[in-house]
């Protein structure tokens, strides 16, 4: 007999993205995002933040985290409750790591994030 996996028993765990090199990649998370780390040990090629339930992890490929390519879309938003305010501090960290600020048709204001590796992910203030 199967049984069906009820939704509340399913969760995302984590995210992560694939890095080459931890220091930098911890560093632009840490001081141009400003997200809180939990977790990073150059050592196991392993940053952790928190990002509300579902933390957002860093991982040098080929040390345990997983065979991921850097650079390309992530497939996960970041939300946050000031959207301005945060392009206003990336943009400062760092020119080309944030896309113009957008505001969408619903009324949401967005912008692209792009990380020393070249991974790429939205940053969004729902309405």
């Amino acid at each position: 007999m199967t049984r069906k996996t009820e939704a509340a028993e399913v969760s995302i765990g984590l995210v992560k993205l694939p890095v080459t090199n931890f220091n930098r990649a911890a560093k632009f998370y840490r001081e141009t995002l400003g997200l809180t780390e939990e977790f990073a040990v150059e050592a196991y090629g392993w940053a952790q933040y928190k990002t509300g339930n579902v933390p957002l992890c860093l991982y040098v490929v080929g040390m345990g985290g997983g065979e991921g390519k850097p650079a390309g879309e992530a497939g996960f938003h970041l939300n946050v409750a000031d959207a301005k305010a945060l392009h206003a501090r990336v943009r400062t960290a760092d020119t080309k790591a944030a896309s113009d600020l957008h505001k969408g048709d619903d009324g949401s204001v967005f912008f692209v994030v792009t990380d020393p590796d070249g991974n790429r992910f939205k940053v969004m203030q729902a309405v």
